[in-house]
């Protein structure tokens, strides 16, 4: 664990940063003397944020995040992911995707997958992770669902038996697997399962390619996680 929550809106790092919280809505990224003021607006989602520009002082320039220029040493990107996982630490959610047009970028999945692995592995920091990456899997986001999986990632084929390692063969599976059935699954309930991994009860539909329901049914998913990724899960029906 790299990051710890030393006040009511400070996050402190022993990487030597630190994260503050102020309103109206605003964060500090101080760092070796540098301050960076990262100015946002509340969304109209409660809890969350939406990121604007960083402010860098003490000649204050404008810098949309998309720009990865070292400040100091230290690009955009680590600041980003950093900043991230601070305001994960205090229950923000950041909402990339509400940004303006000049500051989008398109490694936000790898971001917030490397912000987690700065956090302790709180359950809600796991529902979280795990809340998005369902999210990703019932839009078809391959890409956003693997940035939440280590390389080596223990999967289970659940259509066709046996199991699927790493991110190219949990990619082909599902790729065969949407292309002859339309799976959706909805996490209902999140707990500890007594040995450090999490059990997520599921509601799952599946349907045919036509829309027909093939089943409809309750099931567990169980999941291993190590530094703020998924590294196995197991299927319990």
């Amino acid at each position: 664990m790299t990051l710890n929550r030393t006040g009511p809106r400070t996050v402190t790092s022993a990487l030597g940063f630190e994260v503050e919280e102020h309103f109206p809505y605003s964060l500090e990224y101080r760092e070796a003397g540098r301050v960076l003021r990262i100015s946002a607006e509340m969304s109209t989602a409660p809890g969350s944020s939406i990121l604007l520009f960083h402010d860098v002082t003490p000649a204050p320039t404008w810098q949309p995040p998309f720009r990865d220029v070292p400040i100091d040493g230290v690009t955009m990107r680590t600041i980003l992911v950093r900043v991230t996982a601070a305001m994960l630490l205090l229950n923000i959610r950041p909402d990339w995707q509400t940004l303006p047009p000049d500051a989008e970028r398109s490694d936000w999945a790898e971001i917030f997958a490397e912000a987690r692995r700065l956090l302790p592995m709180t359950m809600s920091v796991a529902r979280e992770l795990l809340t998005r990456t369902y999210a990703a899997f019932n839009a078809r986001d391959v890409d956003t669902v693997l940035a939440q999986m280590h390389p080596d990632v223990d999967w289970p084929n659940g259509m066709e038996g046996g199991r699927v390692r790493g991110h190219a063969a949990v990619r082909d599976y599902w790729t065969r697997q949407w292309g002859v059935i339309d799976p959706h699954v909805e996490p209902r309930g999140f707990a500890g399962d007594g040995d450090g991994r999490i059990a997520v009860d599921v509601h799952q539909v599946v349907r045919d390619l036509t829309g027909k329901i093939l089943s409809d049914q309750r099931v567990q998913h169980v999941y291993a996680i190590r530094d703020g990724l998924i590294t196995r899960m197991d299927i319990r029906t």
